[in-house]
């Protein structure tokens, strides 16, 4: 009987994290952008360049498909690495991004 109970426990656990990684990936997209958006500015703090704009591209690509450039976590992102790009001095690049 114990086991039984334990074994319906565990199935139920189970089945609610299940349900729970279902949930989360959409919610994981934006705070994933967003945290990317925080290490390129950082880095850019620190000079490295380079990598605040790897950093940069990687918000941008984690962020949802439908967000146009109005989403100010997608606007952060343009900002800062087009900043990188500047300080890089590849002007023609940081132009694109500001615009």
């Amino acid at each position: 009987m114990r086991c039984l109970w334990l074994r319906s426990a565990v199935t139920l656990v189970a089945g609610a994290l299940f349900v729970c990684c279902l949930a989360v990936p959409a919610r994981l997209n934006a705070q994933t952008a967003a945290e990317y958006v925080n290490r390129a500015n950082a880095l850019l703090e620190g000079g490295e360049c380079d990598k605040a704009i790897t950093a940069c591209n990687q918000a941008i690509a984690a962020a949802n498909p439908e967000d146009s450039k109005d989403n100010p976590t997608i606007v952060d992102a343009y900002c800062v690495r087009g900043e990188a790009w500047f300080l890089n001095r590849k002007d023609d690049k940081a132009i694109a991004d500001y615009s």
